[in-house]
């Protein structure tokens, strides 16, 4: 049995993990392990396979083992409850009343999951209880098959946990769980990893203007709506028309200048200031930012 990994050893294995389900990477190379204790520890519990035997260059890979854990280490609620139904497929329904204390998922999120794998069609509706919100459920044929592929899972992180390139999130208490913009996700991935948090928030606000140059040739919020956010002259090119002044539509547009020209001001001030420590918490809402103005200018402009 697989020991209780410490913080720093499951960080490194979650990002292993990842890039192995998402990018397909087998093998890391490193010249020096940051923490070699932590990875002697994965290597010795057969999580990961370490290559040191050349000095100068290290060799990692994650192992079978270890995306074995991971997957059932990382399973989000949404997995776990089709996971459950999976296991106690033989009954012919159970009642999500219960068990929320059983999967150790608070009852709000237990119901909304349980709804979204009800309509995805992983888990049929058999009878609902009495004014509960609670219902009968079942796994249908589709969630079986789910389970039970080949690739199931890099094709349940897929299908349960990636629901859309767009920005996407789920709210338990005060805690918000967001999905941002993949373009930006994949160019500062490596700095939020390391924890320069304020150079991936730099660099978020980077992307974001690269997109509005692609779109209009100019990179300067400024340049584009206007240092009142009243420059009508790109709005074709990146909503796809001009809406009558005074409309919810107008608004909109306005409001999403507004929300570029803060990030042109904030990339400023992080660009003309030297790096300083920043707060995770801090830097995560405004990558936040970053990802909602790059998607209200590309719903229009790219696949989403």
């Amino acid at each position: 049995m697989t020991k209780v990994l410490k913080d720093y050893e499951t960080e490194v294995l979650e990002y292993m993990y990842r890039h192995k389900i998402e990018n397909g990477i087998d093998e890391f190379v490193v010249t020096e392990l940051p923490n070699q204790k932590s990875f002697n520890t994965l290597a010795r519990e057969g999580l990961i396979y370490l290559n040191n035997s050349d000095s100068s260059m290290i060799k990692v890979r994650i192992t079978s083992k270890g995306l074995d854990y991971m997957s059932r280490y990382s399973m989000t609620d949404r997995q776990k409850i089709l996971k459950y139904y999976y296991d106690n497929r033989t009954q012919k329904s159970i009642f999500t009343g219960g068990l929320d204390q059983t999967l150790s998922i608070e009852h709000p999120v237990l119901l909304s999951e349980a709804n979204y794998l009800v309509g995805k069609g992983y888990l049929e509706k058999v009878g609902k209880g009495a004014m509960s919100g609670d219902n009968f459920l079942k796994i249908t044929a589709t969630g079986v098959d789910l389970i039970e592929s080949p690739d199931a899972v890099s094709k349940s992180t897929r299908d349960l946990s990636t629901i859309s390139e767009t920005s996407t999130a789920s709210i338990t208490n005060d805690v918000i769980s967001m999905k941002i913009r993949q373009e930006i996700y994949s160019h500062i991935s490596s700095f939020i990893d390391s924890r320069h948090y304020y150079t991936a928030v730099e660099e978020s606000y980077k992307v974001v203007r690269e997109k509005l140059k692609e779109i209009t040739t100019e990179e300067a919020a400024s340049a584009v709506f206007g240092e009142n956010a009243l420059n009508e002259k790109y709005w074709g090119d990146i909503f796809g028309e001009v809406p009558e002044k005074g409309t919810p539509e107008h608004d909109f547009m306005r409001g999403t200048g507004y929300m570029h020209m803060a990030v042109q001001y904030l990339r400023n001030e992080k660009s003309h200031t030297k790096a300083a420590e920043i707060d995770k918490n801090l830097a995560l809402h405004y990558i936040s930012l970053a990802s909602l103005a790059y998607d209200l200018i590309s719903r229009r402009n790219s696949a989403v």
